[in-house]
């Protein structure tokens, strides 16, 4: 398999095992918790499947920055913009590296990486 969004959802479960392995203490999907990102006070953070995508996604009902996918969530904790086409790829390569994917092929960069929803490929 090659290093692309599409394989990183689908080796992922849409997602899920990006936020599992990024957040400390994720509480699993559809449960609120505090955002690990900013001094939180109230837990008004999910994760949720977009049942009209193959892919889970967050909210902070708190604080409207924060939302989008698990390559948004992860470029926030590294200060990194997963709109920026350079920054997505590296985000993509953390996400390979820290859940040992195994995507080593050649990096694949195609329009449909530019952080637009995915769809559901089946």
């Amino acid at each position: 398999m090659v290093l692309d969004k599409n394989d990183v959802l689908d080796r992922t479960n849409g997602g899920l095992s990006v936020f599992e392995h990024f957040i400390k203490g994720f509480p699993g999907p559809n449960k609120a918790f505090l955002n690990p990102l900013y001094d939180d006070h109230n837990p008004s953070v999910y994760v949720f499947r977009d049942p009209s995508q193959f892919a889970y996604r967050f909210i902070d009902f708190g604080n409207d920055s924060f939302n989008g996918d698990c390559f948004t969530y992860v470029g926030l904790v590294f200060g990194k913009n997963a709109q920026d086409k350079e920054d997505f790829i590296w985000i993509l390569k953390t996400i390979n590296h820290e859940l040992s994917l195994g995507l080593d092929g050649p990096l694949i960069y195609h329009k449909s990486m530019d952080n637009e929803s995915v769809k559901k490929k089946r």
